[in-house]
């Protein structure tokens, strides 16, 4: 069993950001999309920035090619989901669910 960070709630997340800045108006401050600084081929590989540092995300398919490839198999594959102050120092209460998540992957291996 491993928990891999998920490059979807990493766009879920910025997307949210976005909407919260729309919503009370106010211009979004880009140093809160730091994560999102590289280049284009590493952000269609999955590495992003967080604190500053480069780290891989993963997507769900994504995964599953990974692990069978590596001999894995019965492969389970869900959300471990994370309250919004894991994103956001002070998110609105009107922030609710879908929350953000990692992905949380289950596998055997046979011999």
């Amino acid at each position: 069993m491993l928990v891999m960070p998920s490059l979807d709630s990493f766009f879920y997340s910025g997307w949210r950001l976005i909407e919260w800045c729309k919503k009370q108006k106010e211009e979004l401050d880009m140093s809160d999309l730091s994560g999102f600084k590289g280049s284009k081929l590493d952000l269609i590989q999955g590495i992003v920035r967080i604190d500053n540092v480069k780290t891989k995300h993963y997507m769900a398919p994504e995964l599953h090619v990974l692990f069978t490839e590596a001999g894995f198999s019965d492969i389970i594959i869900n959300k471990l989901e994370y309250d919004w102050t894991s994103e956001f120092a002070s998110p609105p209460k009107w922030m609710k669910e879908p929350y953000p998540w990692d992905w949380i992957v289950e596998a055997a291996v046979h011999r």
